[in-house]
């Protein structure tokens, strides 16, 4: 029995199943956020899961020579959903510098690649505002599989960030 109270509802799903979290069902509401206010004695939750889930691949391109030498160990694909304050998504980059994500909710993302960033940066508000014009929009529907290269950010690039947050 859980109490009442505002609760972000999560649906974990083992990669590559084509899964995502559609809608929450609670009374007459209904939650597309995965976000819902539930009252004692309020009813059933009825979570509602699409097997449409999207495909995103590309590769990250690198804008110098002293980048390909980067160690793809250091380096992060991020994908954050419009809107959303903690549902990033961190991408499987292999060594050729290619990555995919998987069980995408139709939407708009922001795409970003970054190398030697501490990991979980990308959780924190401030952070997403100093890098808010480095990616690029990918807008994604469902079922769908896309391509959408990115450009990788620099140690160097993202310095004056990291030195400003700390």
């Amino acid at each position: 029995m859980v109490g009442s109270g505002i609760f972000r509802i999560r649906v974990g799903v083992s990669s590559r199943s084509g899964f995502y979290l559609k809608e929450i069902r609670y009374g007459d509401k209904v939650s597309t956020d995965g976000i819902v206010a539930l009252i004692d004695g309020g009813g059933d939750v009825v979570l509602v899961l699409s097997t449409r889930g999207g495909r995103l691949t590309g590769k990250v391109n690198q804008r110098s020579p002293e980048q390909n030498k980067t160690d793809s160990a250091r380096q992060q694909v991020v994908l954050i959903p419009e809107g959303a304050q903690d549902e990033a998504k961190l991408g499987v980059l292999d060594q050729t510098a290619v990555f995919s994500f998987q069980d995408l909710a139709p939407g708009v993302y922001q795409l970003y690649a970054f190398e030697g960033v501490a990991a979980g940066a990308w959780e924190d508000a401030e952070f997403r505002k100093e890098v808010a014009g480095m990616g690029i929009e990918v807008r994604m529907a469902a079922g769908k599989v896309k391509n959408a290269d990115v450009t990788l950010r620099s140690r160097a690039e993202l310095g004056a960030v990291s030195r400003k947050l700390g």
